[in-house]
């Protein structure tokens, strides 16, 4: 007959039993130690120290490069605003008591009209040149009379401003019989403008025209030559290197390359109808 005490014998010989009776284990804490905090917390901060120092310092070049725009701003301003550093340049040049007080303009045609002081102006041809423009003006269509003109605008940050410019003019006998007439337009010292000459051609039988100037960049330049209007004219004009000087020489040439009109002379400023070449006798546009 088998006893209690044979059966508690019996379970305490028994391993698995045994394992049953104990109680469930107690839930530990382990806490990592403090050398290895320490090296998690590097490793979490480098990242936040890397994108801070990125941030940093696009602030700094975005601010440096803001006060720089800023300088240049109002470098541009003080240089070209009216009666700026650009009028007292120009001032000095042409020889004015005081500073010219030349506006800045959305259009080179707005800048020469407001020096000009006038509504309108015919502008036959517009030519960009040394970072501005030439415009070419007839100021004058009546019979008889003839003036015509360049003007030079620059273009700056702040819009278009009128650097120079000059016009020639005549009339009576001989005018509306004219082949072709000139100008010469020197660069002047203090401005920034080249030397120009210019002119019209009312005849087609002029083909080509050539300039000739002295000076350290002196030879032949070739002139540009551009039609305007509905009744066939032209006007003519060669840029030249502000050291041009005399002699000066202009020649005009036909198809064939012969000569037909042309002229020498030493005056910078000089202007008239160019004189044909000797027996020639050239038609004329209407």
């Amino acid at each position: 007959m088998t006893t209690g005490r044979n059966r508690e014998d019996t379970a305490a010989g028994d391993p698995w039993l045994a394992r049953m009776r104990q109680a469930a284990p107690v839930a530990e804490k382990r806490n990592p130690p403090e050398w290895r905090i320490a090296e998690i917390q590097r490793e979490t901060a480098a990242p936040e120290r890397a994108a801070a120092a990125s941030r940093r310092g696009w602030l700094v070049w975005s601010g440096a490069a803001l006060v720089f725009a800023m300088f240049l701003f109002a470098l541009a301003y003080a240089y070209d605003m009216p009666g700026g550093i650009a009028d007292w340049r120009y001032s000095r040049a042409s020889g004015l008591q005081g500073t010219a007080h030349i506006p800045l303009e959305r259009t080179p045609e707005e800048a020469a009209r407001k020096v000009r002081d006038i509504s309108t102006m015919d502008v036959v041809h517009r030519e960009n040149v040394n970072g501005g423009a030439l415009l070419f003006v007839n100021w004058s269509t009546k019979p008889g009379q003839v003036t015509f003109g360049v003007e030079f605008v620059r273009k700056s940050w702040l819009g278009w401003k009128w650097v120079t410019g000059g016009q020639y003019g005549f009339s009576g006998a001989g005018v509306d019989s004219r082949k072709a007439d000139y100008m010469s337009l020197p660069a002047a010292k203090g401005l920034p403008a080249p030397a120009i000459l210019f002119g019209q051609l009312l005849s087609p039988d002029i083909a080509n025209v050539t300039v000739t100037i002295g000076g350290p960049d002196g030879g032949d330049y070739a002139a540009k030559i551009v039609p305007y209007g509905s009744e066939g004219r032209r006007i003519w004009f060669a840029v030249l290197p502000r050291t041009a000087a005399a002699p000066y020489g202009i020649s005009a040439t036909g198809a064939s390359g012969s000569a037909v009109a042309g002229i020498s002379f030493d005056d910078p400023t000089k202007f008239g109808i160019l004189p044909l070449a000797k027996g020639q006798t050239l038609s004329r546009q209407p």
